[in-house]
Order: structure tokens, then sequence, then C-alpha cells
């Protein structure tokens, strides 16, 4: 609750007795707790809300690895590929899913030839690796292949001199 205290919910004549004012303030701190613990219980409901009891019950639910050595924002990622993956697979619903798993600026999808998926992204951590890694190759149909790798990792001058500049403008921009 908000703090108020219960006496204000009485009928005016009521209040002037003093053993409902104490039973009143004697309540009022339980029924915050209450109303704090139901506050708590709505937001473990949701991956984006949920504290780290949240996270752990909606891991066992998803059946994934519970991540307590992994941060909050990581445990969260990989949720959110194990809850995607019951949508069937279209190029906008991959768009869609890594959008809400990794946002909508960090990454960006090439098909090639109808069966090749290039995948540009940026990721932060191994973590995260394996958690998109797990929803691709459950989502992407068997005849469709995926080339993918982290952005930072490989935009050096070794690996970008195998490139032509017309093959880079097309996959960079």
């Amino acid at each position: 609750m908000d703090g108020t205290n219960l006496i204000e919910y009485l009928p005016q004549f009521l209040r002037e007795y003093r053993e409902l004012a104490a039973i009143c303030d004697t309540e009022s701190p339980e029924l915050d707790a209450a109303a704090d613990q139901m506050k708590r219980m709505l937001d473990n409901l949701f991956i984006e809300c949920a504290d780290l009891y949240g996270l752990s019950r909606l891991e066992e639910i998803a059946g994934t690895a519970s991540g307590i050595h992994l941060s909050e924002a990581e445990r969260k990622s990989a949720l959110y590929a194990a809850y995607n993956l019951d949508t069937v697979y279209t190029y906008r619903k991959l768009i869609e899913m890594l959008a809400a798993i990794q946002g909508n600026n960090s990454f960006s999808v090439h098909v090639l030839n109808c069966n090749i998926i290039l995948l540009d992204m940026n990721l932060e951590s191994r973590a995260q690796y394996d958690a998109i890694n797990k929803m691709l190759y459950a989502v992407i149909p068997c005849n469709m292949s995926i080339i993918w790798e982290n952005v930072y990792k490989r935009r050096t001058h070794m690996y970008m001199s195998n490139f032509t500049h017309s093959e880079l403008s097309e996959r960079f921009h």
C-alpha cells in the first residue's frame, strides 16, 4: 500500500474510539507488507520486472539452466530466448525475437539466396551468444543455414581485408 492509515477508511463516528484507532495502527504495517508482497509477486510474473527470485522461478518454469553466475541482464536475455522458441519462423518474427532479446539497433539480418541467414550482432557476453544460438537453431527451418558472428570481435583489418568494397557496402550499409 501507500502507507495510508487504516483509520481513514472508517466512518467519522468510529474514528473516535481509541480501541479501533489502536487496531488500525497495529494492522496498517501488516497490510502494507502484504501489499508489497503482492506487488512483488505480480512483478515476478514478467521477465522485465522480475527480481532475482522471480528470475530463478521463471528459469525453472522455462527449463533453462540457472545462471546464478550470470548478470541479471544476461539471465533475462536467456529467458526471452527461451520464451520465444514457440513461435513459427518468419523473417519478420525473427527480427522481433532478436529485437526483444538484443534491442533494435544492435544487430542486422540479411537473407542470401533464400536459404542463408547472415546475422551480425554486437553481443556483450558468451551467455548471450549461447542463449541466442540455442534460440536460432530451434526456430530456423532445417533447410536454412545461419552465418553469424559477434560484430565487435571481427571488424578488424585482417577480417575486413577478405572482402571487396562492394561486398562490405552490401553487408554493412
